[in-house]
């Protein structure tokens, strides 16, 4: 019984690592109109224990993206970046990481050109 449950656990974690990280799959998006900007928060735990946590979830013409500090690529200016973000406007878009529907991942804003 721990074994099927170390061999979860590791691959669990294997494909985590693997999807999250902003490390790899870095790629420029060129011209993306910037569609909406959402701040995602989610609560959990019970008796009084709770935390939040909080997502800002960009979407453009070219996809959707997460803008979140990014320790694998020393990228810690994410809320520069949100800030600089405007609704309508065009920017080019500098992304790590891969989006996994299954873990509701998504690639994460490394830098911003713009806007144009």
């Amino acid at each position: 019984m721990w074994r099927i449950a170390a061999i979860t656990a590791i691959c669990a974690a294997l494909g985590i690592s693997a999807s999250a990280c902003a490390a790899s799959n870095q790629e420029w998006h060129r011209d993306c109109t910037v569609l909406s900007k959402d701040t995602l928060y989610d609560t959990s735990g019970s008796n009084g224990h709770t935390s939040t946590t909080r997502k800002n979830r960009l979407s453009t013409s070219c996809g959707a993206f997460s803008v979140d500090d990014a320790w694998e690529v020393g990228s810690f200016n994410s809320w520069d970046l949100w800030a600089r973000l405007e609704q309508g406007k065009v920017y080019d878009l500098k992304t790590g990481g891969y989006r996994n529907g299954v873990m509701g991942m998504f690639p994460v804003v490394l830098e911003i050109k713009g806007p144009k």
